[in-house]
């Protein structure tokens, strides 16, 4: 998986997109899968719309970068080596 910056993100919503935040120091802070670019607004009584970026679980607020979910390698979602997760048990690597 590549991780790009969240600028470069295609907006048109064709494909599935995995966003994610990392701090400065390059450490992963919050992933989330199923991306998609909308539009929101305020309320109804504040007609202003603005775009944001939408995702499964609504975890990552402010996403710095972004991968394509279909692009075909076995690297695992979570991108780095994380004893914690549960796809790769610390490896990085699905298979």
């Amino acid at each position: 998986m590549k991780w790009r910056p969240i600028a470069d993100a295609p907006k048109d919503n064709r494909r599935p997109l995995y966003i994610a935040q990392f701090r400065e120091d390059g450490v992963l802070e919050e992933l989330d899968w199923d991306a998609i670019w909308e539009t929101e607004s305020e309320s109804w009584e504040i007609p202003q719309v603005y775009y944001v970026w939408k995702s499964a679980n609504g975890r990552v607020e402010e996403p710095t970068h972004f991968a394509f979910m279909d692009e075909t390698d076995e690297s695992c979602p979570c991108a780095l080596p994380d004893p914690m997760c549960m796809d790769c048990g610390g490896t990085g690597r699905t298979s």
